[in-house]
This record gives structure tokens, sequence and C-alpha cells, in this order.
């Protein structure tokens, strides 16, 4: 590779290439090199992860890590495959542990199918929530099933509490439930590791409204309770069941040792909850919910008004003619102050018009200021202006003008 000096020349020993001894190139290169075949391997190496012995901070997993894995039928010596991988984070009651997770570029849809569902044996949990005047909770139950069509339910775990001692209205209290309803399925999430689904039940359509809703329009007592629902559940796993289906007013009301022991509705819950999911009761909208009964938060409308003191005061001058003449000179006052040239003689005709049509505007702004507002602003006027059937606009000069209704006839002529 030295400069000025040609390959017979070079003192450098170099090797030939192994297939037709040429100086130019090596057997890597050479034409007539023959392609090894692949050699099959039987076992199947499986390279060590060493970030499964090390788990580091999860703000390792915002990147998505792309790495080569050897295809293991082939000699590594020939061939290497480049597949996708990612890192991703296996999560149990106990433990978090960093893997690779292989990724299937040449799939279009990723999700489990039902046979897989059912293969791992995955439970829904339903929750449901209830209140009275004296007391509110919430009850849990697992779904699972026994046969094709044939489902059956089991008690998991309820809890409730007496109500506050301050009366509230009922609507809170059904609030509250729905809290410990919420409460309950966080509790369960960390227990239980075969929930695939997790649906909660009101009978309440006005807590079923807040949750559903913005937390920030409501009052600060329904406001807090909801963020703490929807930190803990999402908003569309609620769905609203009647109160008489619900086993949950058995916990709330009362009920007798010997009737709890035989309660079937407070063991295995409501009835149809072992049917199919197209016999589940629904509640689509909330039209009918007053207004007064959600507890909007208050608004507080705040209209500013501006009042600009007027330099002249117009009742001191016994004439118009007078006004436009002590206004003018101010104008050119304050015109001769910009310039830095004061312009001396008498008024000119258009300094007179120009301080009538300042007046004519100040005038208009004292009784029509919402109309010019809405005009400079192109928007339509409102229904109760004076001048809507009038047609107002705003000329060159800023002045409010009417068309009348004569714009609108067709019988006179142009003449």
């Amino acid at each position: 590779m030295t400069y000025k000096h040609l390959i017979s020349q070079c003192k450098v020993k170099i090797t030939p290439c192994e297939t037709c001894q040429n100086l130019n190139h090596n057997s890597l290169f050479c034409p007539k090199t023959k392609i090894k075949t692949p050699l099959r391997n039987n076992k199947t190496e499986i390279p060590e992860v060493d970030n499964l012995k090390k788990p580091e901070t999860e703000t390792r997993m915002k990147d998505i890590v792309m790495s080569s894995v050897l295809n293991p039928q082939y000699s590594p010596e020939n061939y290497a495959t480049l597949l996708q991988t990612a890192e991703v984070q296996l999560i149990n009651g106990c433990n978090k542990v960093f893997a690779r997770l292989l990724l299937d570029s040449g799939s279009q849809k990723s999700f489990i199918r039902n046979d897989l569902k059912n293969a791992l044996n995955l439970k829904p949990l339903h929750a449901l929530s209830d209140a009275s005047p004296k007391s509110f909770g919430a009850a849990t139950y697992l779904r699972y099933k026994i046969s094709d069509n044939n489902f059956n339910t089991r008690f998991v775990i309820s809890k409730s509490r007496v109500a506050p001692i301050k009366k509230i209205t009922f609507s809170r209290l059904e609030l509250m439930g729905a809290v410990v309803a919420a409460r309950l399925v966080k509790y369960l999430k960390r227990i239980f590791k075969d929930i695939n689904r997790i649906i909660l039940w009101s009978d309440s359509t006005i807590v079923l409204y807040w949750i559903k809703g913005s937390a920030s329009k409501f009052k600060p007592f329904v406001s807090n309770r909801i963020l703490e629902i929807k930190e803990n559940t999402e908003p569309v796993s609620w769905s609203h069941c009647s109160g008489k289906q619900n086993p949950t007013d058995l916990l709330t009301r009362g009920i007798t040792s010997s009737d709890l022991i035989n309660s079937e509705k407070l063991w295995h819950g409501p009835e149809w909850l072992k049917d199919s999911e197209n016999l589940w009761p629904n509640l689509e909208g909330f039209e009918s919910i007053d207004s007064e009964t959600v507890e909007l938060k208050s608004s507080l409308i705040v209209n500013l008004t501006i009042t600009r003191e007027k330099i002249i005061d117009p009742d001191k001058y016994s004439s118009l003619l007078k006004l436009l003449r002590v206004t003018a000179y101010i104008f050119r006052f304050v015109n001769a102050l910009r310039r830095k040239d004061f312009e001396k003689g008498p008024l000119a005709s258009e300094e007179l018009f120009n301080a009538e049509i300042f007046w004519v505007k100040v005038t208009q702004n004292d009784f029509y200021s919402s109309e010019i507002t809405c005009l400079k602003s192109d928007k339509p006027l409102q229904k109760d202006s004076q001048l809507l059937c009038l047609n107002p606009f705003l000329d060159d000069n800023g002045v409010l003008r009417v068309t009348g209704s004569l714009g609108k006839t067709t019988s006179l002529s142009a003449k």
C-alpha cells in the first residue's frame, strides 16, 4: 500500500488466493470459491441473557432495544439471521425480571385468542357496590367456565363501612361504595395472577355519570373520589345493574346470620352473572339525570366593563360647533406633539369632520357597544339586539351604520 511502487517491487509478503493463487484478492472475494453447505445442528444453544440476573430501573423499558439472534439451525461461521427483539419486564406477585422478547415481524396482528385464554384458565373479576342510609360497601366475585355456555361464580371478598355521622346525600353514599369497590379491585389485582378482565357494577346512574365524566367539573367531594376510582379502575369497565339484583344490598341493609348462610345471592352473586354476556344488563346514556343532582361545580361569570374618562366634557359647551372646534384643536395639538411640527392658522374642514366622527363613535359606543364588538370580530349579533333587523355594519371610519329595510325590497328601481 506504499505510494510509487508496483506489486512486484513490494517487499511485504503477500498471501495469494488459496483457490486461484492470484495476488490481487484473497479467497474470501474469489469467484471460484465454493460456498459451504449449511451444517445442521441437533442441539439448540440458547444464548445467556445477562439482563435476567440484573434488573434495572423502569426507565429502561421506555427504549426498545434491537439486537441480533443467531439461527441455531445453521453454523454461525456461515450464516446469521438478524431478528428484532425487545426487552420486556416480567412481573409476578413478588419479583420483577427483565427478559428479551422475540418480535414476530411477519405477523400482521397481535392478540390473545380464545383458545389461549381458555388454556390459561383466565377468569374475569366482578365487583358490585351499593349503599344505604346506614352503611355502604362492595363485594367481589370470580366467574369461571364449567362447560360450554355454562358458568359459575364464587364469592371472593367483601367490605362494608358505616355511613358517616354527618348526613350526606344518598348519591354521595353510593359514590363512597364505588370507592370501596375500586379499592377491593386494587387489592385483588396484586393477589390473583389469572384475572384477565375486571367488570364493576353499580345500581346508581348518577355514580356512573360521575365516573364516566370529567372529575374537574364536579364539586371537590365528588371530584376527589372520582380521581381515586379512575386511578384503580377504567371508566369503561363500569356498568349498571338493577338494585334488586345487587347482592351488596344485603351487606348495606343488614341480614341475619341464618339468612346469611343460606343466601345464594350473596355467595354466588346475581343470577344473570352465570349467563352469557349478551344477557347481562346494560344502560346506554344518562339523558334523564337532572343537572342539579350531579353536583356540578359552580362557575363564576365575570363581566369586565371598562369605563373611559372623557377628556372633554360635552355638557360644558352650549353648541355643537364649539364642541367640534375645541376637539379639533386638541387633535391638532396631539398631532403636533407627534410630528414636532405645530400647524398654525384657522381650522380646516377636514379637522372639523374628524372631530365630528369622533363624537359620533363615542355616542354609538355608549349605546351599542356589544353590537360594535360583534361587528369588529365578524360575529353574528345577539338575538335580542335592537339593530338585528336593520343589518348594521361598520363603514371605513368605524362608524356604525344600518342599511334599513329598503335594501331588501325588489319593487324599487335603480332610478
